[in-house]
């Protein structure tokens, strides 16, 4: 019996291993053009967003791993205030999951300060897709995998 119990547990123990796990789900972003108040010039802002690019894509294979049929545009909006911080973000059109990790991403981004000293709202859409799937009916084009 006891020698039963030890194969089940190392077992157990083989199965939860990352040997074992599922592998990690290939997906694409693109980004959209972002919305930029005046303050801020809109090419900076995406700069320092698509630096963060490879952090907002683990937001959404994490998810995705959790709802396989996940994919489509999730439009960030954040507020950027009189020192070039992130105030406020927020994200919304995937699932909760993604916009609290897409929000958390946003809220470590340092941006120049606002030329006219006021806090600048930024509305930025990306587009998230697992690369096996056809791309989603709101996609800007249609994607192709190996066409990049």
């Amino acid at each position: 019996m006891k020698r039963r119990m030890r194969t089940l547990v190392l077992l157990g123990a083989l199965i939860g291993s990352p040997a074992y796990a599922a592998p990690a789900a290939k997906a694409k972003l693109v980004f959209g053009t972002p919305t930029v108040k005046a303050g801020l010039d809109a090419k900076a802002v995406a700069t320092v967003v698509q630096r963060y690019g490879a952090k907002l894509l683990a937001c959404y294979t994490a998810a995705l791993a959790k709802t396989p049929e996940l994919q489509g545009t999730a439009t960030a909006t954040f507020s950027v205030g009189i020192d070039g911080n992130v105030i406020e973000a927020a994200a919304r059109g995937l699932n909760h999951d993604a916009h609290a990790c897409i929000s958390s991403v946003l809220m470590k981004l340092e941006f120049a300060k606002p030329s006219d000293g006021k806090p600048v709202d930024v509305t930025y859409p990306m587009t998230f897709q697992a690369i096996d799937r056809p791309a989603p009916s709101n996609y800007p084009f249609t994607f192709r995998p190996g066409s990049e």
